[in-house]
């Protein structure tokens, strides 16, 4: 087997993608689709471990999770939910300052996939408005809740600016979809299974049962990536991956992928252009 290690630009062998999804701030009702650790609670009744349960995340989590990302020079782009970075617009300038990207979740934490025409052009306006505000660009990337969007959710984000988004599951590499007016959107995929809330909180893995298997994902595409453009994507969530014990294995995680020849951490919006420019380089040949 010839190895063929120039499917990424300079000398990068394999890709890998860090997500942090910013929500903590945004679970307040009616704004979203109240998910908090102990269940629903009766009407009129305040959920106050609820509420701490999220407020980790912004309290403690995410500065965490900044400085396990700075020790490693890892660079992160973060999906936040408006109205959560509206709440902490501090933790958005200081992902700013050290060059990760913002990107875009939503106006509001809820479903985007019911809403007709009209409310979702409005909702991805004032989404985009708000984070553009805050973070000081354009955000370019976008994720709905729950993956799930409707026909024309990539047409309205084309039209508001962005050029990807991340709600697809299907490959272990970027690609381009064309929309109906021709035009490239990027897609640079999502994971379920290596996403940490459904491993921590859905199916209650301990750390190690977490790290060994990121081990054996990069270890299997990082062989794959000989031959082939191999990314694997990480998705990690505000109040969730930044607790202690947690951080501690992503820290040994790091070290081992970073250990391998050409393997680099890159930005989504980074990817996106890879392939975009790919796609208008084939169309003009």
């Amino acid at each position: 087997m010839t190895e063929q290690t120039n499917h990424w630009p300079d000398d990068t062998r394999m890709v890998l993608t860090l997500s942090l999804m910013f929500e903590a701030g945004a679970q307040v009702w009616p704004d979203s689709v109240y998910l908090g650790p102990l269940g629903p609670i009766e009407p009129g009744y305040r959920d106050i471990p609820g509420e701490t349960f999220f407020e980790y995340g912004w309290v403690e989590a995410i500065p965490r999770l900044l400085d396990l990302f700075d020790r490693h020079d890892v660079k992160m782009t973060c999906f936040p939910v408006a109205r959560a970075a509206q709440r902490n617009p501090h933790l958005i300038k200081d992902m700013v300052a050290r060059g990760h990207e913002v990107a875009a979740h939503g106006l509001t934490w809820v479903p985007q996939c019911y809403m007709e025409e009209a409310e979702e052009r409005e909702f991805i306006r004032q989404s985009v408005e708000i984070m553009t505000e805050i973070s000081g660009s354009q955000p370019l990337g976008w994720n709905c809740w729950g993956l799930r969007g409707t026909e024309r959710t990539l047409d309205l984000l084309q039209e508001h600016g962005l050029k990807y988004h991340i709600d697809e599951v299907n490959r272990d590499e970027p690609f381009v979809r064309v929309l109906s007016n021709g035009e490239p959107f990027a897609v640079v995929p999502y994971t379920l299974h290596n996403n940490d809330l459904l491993c921590f909180e859905a199916l209650s893995y301990t750390p190690q049962m977490y790290l060994q298997q990121l081990k054996d994902e990069f270890d299997w595409l990082y062989q794959e990536s000989a031959t082939r453009r191999r990314m694997m994507p990480l998705a990690c969530h505000d109040r969730t991956l930044g607790r202690p014990g947690r951080v501690k294995v992503m820290n040994e995680f790091f070290e081992y992928v970073l250990s391998h020849p050409g393997v680099k951490f890159m930005r989504r919006d980074a990817i996106a252009d890879v392939v975009l420019d790919e796609w208008r380089a084939d169309s003009t040949r």
